[in-house]
């Protein structure tokens, strides 16, 4: 850095010959602000250097010094001692500013490393290139000063390691999330395949088990009504155990459709949707409706089983928690995206106990998100609760 002369003491007012009685307070006043601009300077690690171009001289301010770790009374700031404290590939890129300062160019600010006495490697800022010009325009002096960035680039460093540390577990969360999601949208699978073969056995193997011993309970029934005197005892019990029976075969048809409803591999989403509506219904008192809004959408299978899904929870929340006369679920296709709503004129959600939902709202929002969709819990346009999920077509 073109070296910059030690600040010389001012001399005393009342020491220079012919001096006013004045004098003396303006020199006390003049020595007070340069006492005040080398703490500033020192507080701010700010040196600054002037180079007299005819004399070929450089003085250099005393936090320039402690700058550079060298001692005022041992270091003559030449711009030979100053250049051997650069490092070696900062000499060219600064002789080049102070090169371009004197032809007249404005010099931005730029960094340079030095290199103490001791080893110690420091950053600074040189800026403020200044040129001081002859009445004919030469240059007769150039100023410079030089800011100590060193801590504050470590500060930097260590803010970037650390944004670059936070980065990298971000995104081996990220990655983690996307396991696991993938793990739950497989795990999603293989419980609804197993889910569906144990709905197909129970309907099929316990179905017909069940309706064979009804076939043999009437054929008792009948035998019963036959005898001479008929057994009213018998007849009775055979009536009552065909009954049980019939209940029996709709419990197992219940049971295996809330396992895997069947319409929904046989006839799709719309189909699925409007027999759990019916169910729900007999079952509630609910009024329920389904609207289409254009032709049913085409889903794949895992997309029509979580939407089916989604509002299965979406349903069974709004008989626990909305207090609710109607429901309708809504199932559209637009702008290449399919979109479920199931809406309440319940309570809403104020009223709702916060955490009744909380589980079965995660469940649902992350059905979605497996689809690359997601899931939106409000109000209703006339009250209630709207459940809306959006998922990629």
């Amino acid at each position: 850095m073109a070296s910059v002369p030690h600040q010389r003491p001012a001399p005393r007012a009342d020491a220079i010959p012919g001096a006013a009685p004045g004098g003396q307070a303006r020199g006390a006043e003049a020595e007070a602000a340069l006492r005040d601009l080398a703490r500033s300077q020192a507080a701010a690690h700010l040196g600054h250097w002037r180079w007299d171009l005819g004399a070929d001289t450089v003085t250099w301010s005393e936090e320039l010094y402690r700058v550079f770790g060298v001692e005022p009374g041992t270091f003559l700031p030449t711009h030979a001692a100053a250049n051997a404290l650069l490092h070696p590939d900062d000499r060219a890129p600064h002789a080049a500013a102070v090169a371009a300062a004197l032809r007249g160019e404005v010099v931005p600010p730029f960094e340079a490393r030095i290199i103490r006495p001791g080893g110690e490697a420091r950053v600074v800022l040189a800026t403020a290139f200044e040129v001081e010009r002859d009445a004919a325009g030469r240059p007769r002096q150039l100023f410079g000063a030089v800011l100590d960035v060193t801590d504050r680039k470590r500060v930097e460093e260590a803010l970037r390691a650390r944004e670059a540390e936070a980065q990298a577990r971000a995104e081996e969360l990220d990655a983690s999330r996307g396991e696991l999601r993938a793990l739950a949208s497989r795990l999603d699978l293989v419980r609804e395949e197993e889910q569906a073969r144990f709905a197909t056995d129970l309907h099929d193997d316990m179905g017909q088990l069940l309706t064979g011993i009804k076939m043999s309970l009437q054929v008792i029934e009948r035998r019963a009504g036959e005898l001479q005197p008929p057994s009213t005892e018998l007849l009775e019990r055979a009536v009552d155990t065909v009954e049980l029976v019939d209940r029996a075969i709709a419990s197992v048809r219940r049971i295996a459709a809330a396992l895997r409803p069947g319409l929904l591999d046989q006839l799709g989403l719309e189909a699925a949707l409007r027999q759990e509506l019916r169910a729900l219904e007999a079952r509630t008192g609910l009024s329920c409706a389904l609207a289409l809004s254009g032709p049913a959408p085409a889903l794949r299978a895992e997309q029509a089983t979580a939407l089916f899904r989604i509002a299965q929870e979406a349903l069974t929340n709004v008989v626990r928690h909305a207090g609710a006369r109607r429901v309708t679920v809504r199932l559209a296709t637009a702008a290449g995206a399919v979109r479920l709503e199931v809406e309440d004129d319940g309570r809403g959600l104020g009223e709702r106990a916060a955490g009744a939902v909380t589980l079965g709202l995660a469940g649902m929002r992350e059905r979605a998100r497996r689809l690359g969709g997601e899931l939106a819990l409000g109000p209703g346009p006339a009250g209630g609760t709207l459940v809306s999920t959006t998922i990629p077509a």
